[in-house]
């Protein structure tokens, strides 16, 4: 049974250090303060993958070696205890404590730290950079390519399933008197959890196989109970086992569960199956398991028992039940979506430049995964240490700050989530991907029709706003690939107010501001979400407007892949407004709606960025008093 069935888009867990603001690019934008986002990719990775090459051979794969505490903890443990710390405090917090601290354990014995929890074997670790890495070479936004929307979150989906078969391998090996059987599935199981939390997947959560997704995530809890039953039966699940972050372990996939759901017997959920393993074992979870633990533990089940019953054979039926999955889809080992493996001429008709990304580099590296050295951009550089760019998905506005107050916007990560949910200004997004089909009504204010979810739904709040008023937008970090106008447009709402007014077909947005291309160059609208301290974009409400409930809709469009439709890439969002002032016009004159206000052909939708040429903006013009 799964624990909570995939029916929209899922939002990306909050991730370590450059994770959070990689979105489609790697790298922070030139401009920003120094925070986790900027900081975490230059170590995360770096204590594991870049001594991998040179280290490997030195160490012994199955030995313990610590590792940096992820930042989602440490974030999780921060915002607990002062709910009013911001992401950058609290990157400045994680960056001074963790990444920068003098004494920090990373990469050393784990040996030499007792009583520091972040541990893992030596191979574990470089098969999660192994999986960092591969998963970048999907990314064809990291490499200035377009191929199509779903490539990346398919390279994920491969990937994982590349992983499961891996393990599949071992465990159909010949049982011996030695470990190393039960050491690579351990590996593998372990790895695979610590990638799962700390990596951007949000391009695989958004594939458009809902089914097949779904049953990938139940697939990865049933190898999870299997990896304990083989510790069962090798009599290994103990609370101080040679498997010494086994607790660790266990404690990560019941994290992760909470996001995702995953397998479930006819008995228990997989929450409830694992923590019942843990009890058989003695383990205490809240005590060798993360921060964020605590808090799943207290949603669970507080009287499920130890697990009944010896360990038997395949208890949990995988070799039936992993068959079955790959018999239904087909599934092969592979590297299709290995971008790397493509040919030069195959690559470079996706790139944005027509020009293969790789062709300084001998066929040679790219057969091993050699890039960095060539690499003339350090984006890609930094990308590749830290995690960053492995999803094409991008942005959404994150929070405002509204005639001098600040509010807090839909969080993709938490609010789908909460009960109760968050009362808000703004609108849901599902998601941080964009709407490329200009006739859905995703394309007002967010939503995900392919998914179910069609369009958006009204917020509960209104934030008092006086006209003429200079509102911010505070965006996630903005790609440096993408380029684009920003446009900024207003509804009246109903005189009782915006929280059950859906605008449907109506002709009712005004444009109140646009940003395009300056002239020729390579200057957009967007560039302020690049270098502004926290993607900053200001809006002013017009000054003669008369006073009511208003919906303001800022969008994005994203240009660098709109040579041909679709190609185009709109970021819409909407928060609610009450505008209080002395002002009495009600626009009535070159209104629009939203779908209708762009039609597929129009010159600023169907456009060649890489080109200089003249923009267009498409929709209205500019409304003024």
């Amino acid at each position: 049974m799964l624990l909570r069935k995939r029916g929209v888009k899922m939002p990306p867990r909050k991730r370590a250090r450059a994770d959070a603001d990689s979105s489609a690019q790697p790298g922070p934008s030139k401009g920003r303060k120094k925070s986790r986002k900027a900081s975490e990719a230059d170590d995360s990775c770096e204590e594991g993958c870049e001594c991998a090459h040179e280290d490997l051979e030195k160490r012994a794969p199955y030995e313990y070696y610590c590792f940096q505490r992820p930042f989602y903890d440490f974030e999780k443990e921060k915002q607990d205890g002062d709910e009013e710390l911001d992401e950058d405090d609290i990157g400045e917090m994680y960056n001074a404590e963790v990444a920068d601290a003098k004494d920090h354990p990373g990469a050393k014995p784990a040996a030499d730290y007792p009583d520091y929890k972040w541990i893992s074997m030596w191979k574990s670790w470089t098969n999660f950079c192994d999986l960092k890495k591969f998963a970048f070479y999907t990314c064809p936004d990291a490499f200035d390519m377009y191929i199509y929307n779903d490539f990346n979150g398919y390279g994920i989906q491969e990937l994982v399933q590349n992983t499961l078969i891996n393990f599949d391998k071992e465990f159909k090996k010949k049982k011996t008197g030695n470990d190393d059987r039960l050491n690579e599935m351990w590996c593998i199981a372990s790895s695979f959890v610590h990638w799962l939390l700390q990596d951007h997947q949000m391009a695989w959560h958004m594939i458009d196989d809902g089914d097949l997704f779904n049953e990938t995530i139940e697939i990865i809890g049933l190898m999870f109970v299997t990896m304990l039953n083989e510790l069962d039966l090798a009599d290994l699940l103990k609370s101080d086992p040679r498997i010494k972050d086994l607790g660790l372990v266990m404690a990560c996939y019941l994290h992760w569960s909470e996001a995702e759901g995953s397998y479930g017997s006819e008995e228990y959920t997989f929450c409830e199956l694992v923590i019942a393993y843990a009890r058989k074992a003695g383990i205490e979870l809240e005590n060798t398991g993360p921060y964020v633990i605590k808090e799943v533990l207290e949603n669970e089940d507080n009287d499920v028992e130890p697990l009944p019953g010896k360990a038997k054979a395949d208890r949990w039926s995988w070799k039936k039940k992993f068959n079955a999955f790959k018999n239904d889809r087909e599934i092969t080992f592979g590297e299709k979506y290995n971008i790397l493996k493509m040919s030069r001429k195959e690559r470079a008709s996706y790139a944005f430049n027509k020009k293969d990304p790789f062709k300084d580099l001998s066929d040679k590296d790219l057969r091993e995964g050699v890039i960095i050295p060539a690499a003339e951009n350090m984006k890609v550089l930094a990308a590749l240490l830290g995690g960053a760019g492995l999803a094409a998905a991008h942005g959404y506005i994150d929070n405002g700050t509204i005639d001098g107050q600040f509010y807090t916007f839909y969080q993709i990560n938490s609010d789908p989530y909460t009960e109760p949910r968050p009362d808000r200004i703004s609108r849901p997004v599902q998601g941080n991907g964009p709407v490329q089909d200009v006739t859905l009504a995703d394309l007002q204010c967010g939503g995900y029709t392919e998914g179910g979810v069609v369009g958006s739904e009204p917020a509960k709040l209104h934030a008092p706003a006086a006209a003429g008023s200079t509102n911010a937008l505070h965006w996630t970090l903005w790609p440096d690939t993408h380029m684009g106008p920003v446009i900024t447009y207003m509804a009246r709402c109903p005189d009782a107010g915006c929280q059950d007014y859906m605008p449907g077909d109506a002709a009712v947005w005004f444009k109140i501001k646009e940003d395009g291309r300056q002239g020729t160059s390579d200057v957009w609208g967007d560039a302020v979400l690049k270098t502004a301290p926290n993607g900053g974009y200001e809006y002013t409400v017009p000054s003669c407007l008369k006073p009511g409930y208003y919906l303001v809709r800022n969008e994005i469009i994203a240009l660098h892949a709109a040579w041909e439709y679709p190609g185009a890439q709109f970021y819409p969002g909407c928060h609610q407004l009450q505008v209080t002032g002395s002002g009495s016009t009600v626009p009535s004159e070159n209104l629009v709606a939203f779908p209708g206000a762009y039609s597929p052909t129009d010159p600023g939708i169907v456009y060649d960025a890489y080109k200089a040429t003249e923009y267009t903006i498409p929709g209205p013009p500019v409304f003024t008093c």
